[in-house]
């Protein structure tokens, strides 16, 4: 892939000439640490290129990876997985972002400040739909692609991550550049967001039915994630001890019926059992005690996959 090549021997020496340029930071200075999170995965050199890029910019910051893992071009994932993350890192973190699959075309690229001080790099194709109502977007300066890059980088059009977004959030998270200094001020209101249904809460006569998403699985275990939350679950009379009735949807098809019991955690089922449980969000999702749910029972993730649930009554 292209996007995976070095840039020229003859780009080299302008960046390390223009990193040289820069005034060092003084020892009292704060430096920010930058997370990097793409669908690159490790198999190649692209990750280690991003983070040298951010090392020459000053070589004392703090590197960390969210994760390289993000099925590719899967910008909703990508989504879902800062938003799952982002509020346990330090306020003033640094995030690169790079799930692209409109790199070198007109989609913008962008640094976004929420209101809690964290700053998102990334191109701008729904990647901060979640953290925007998390977290708040408060403010957001467009990048200017031709300018605002890594030196000598200009005839590499489809590696962003390397020659714009993790310049641009190193130079930010070593002080070497002001947030308002990025480029032209946006709207948030103007981002891109995705679309996807908002949890529904239906009280009908015989009860009360969740209406929610699939957001995401947890890849490693096959355990699927909804977004409903287990706090109002509650509110409605669902405690630990009980029995659900679940239906997983993908579009309008049912993938997957049946009655789970609802527990503390995967051991107070016998092994190979399915349950609901609470994950680490605090929201219902669905397992096999030592197994993949996803797998047995053919269960994907996204926006067009839906769950409902009721307590069961017998």
């Amino acid at each position: 892939m292209e996007s995976r090549t070095l840039i020229g021997l003859p780009a080299l020496p302008l960046f390390l000439a223009a990193c040289a340029c820069r005034l060092p930071a003084s020892p009292e200075e704060h430096l920010r640490t930058v997370v990097f999170q793409s669908d690159f995965g490790l198999s190649d050199g692209a990750v280690s290129a991003m983070k040298g890029v951010a090392q020459q910019v000053d070589s004392r910051l703090r590197l960390e990876d969210l994760t390289h893992a993000i099925e590719p071009f899967n910008v909703w994932e990508g989504a879902y997985r800062l938003n799952q993350t982002a509020a346990y890192w330090p306020a003033d973190t640094v995030f690169v972002l790079v799930v692209d699959p409109g790199v070198g075309t007109a989609r913008r690229s962008i640094v976004a400040r929420a209101r809690t001080g964290h700053l998102f790099v990334t191109p701008d194709n729904g990647t901060l739909t979640f953290i925007a109502e998390s977290l708040g977007i408060e403010s957001a300066r467009r990048i200017d692609e031709s300018g605002l890059r890594l030196p000598g980088s200009r005839a590499s059009l489809t590696f962003h991550g390397r020659d714009v977004y993790s310049y641009v959030g190193a130079l930010l998270a070593a002080g070497k550049m002001s947030f308002e200094e990025v480029g032209l001020s946006l709207d948030p209101k103007s981002l891109v967001r995705l679309p996807y249904r908002r949890l529904v809460v239906e009280h009908l006569p015989d009860g009360v039915r969740w209406k929610g998403t699939v957001p995401v699985l947890d890849p490693k275990f096959g355990n699927v994630w909804t977004d409903i939350p287990t706090d109002r679950l509650r509110t409605t009379g669902i405690a630990w001890g009980n029995t659900l009735d679940i239906r997983i949807f993908h579009e309008e098809a049912v993938v997957f019926e049946g009655t789970l019991p609802y527990v503390e955690t995967f051991g107070r089922v016998d092994k190979s059992q399915p349950l609901a449980y609470q994950n680490s969000l605090g929201n219902l999702s669905f397992a096999i005690n030592q197994g993949s749910f996803a797998e047995r029972f053919g269960i994907g993730f996204g926006n067009t996959w839906y769950v409902e649930v009721r307590q069961n009554s017998l």
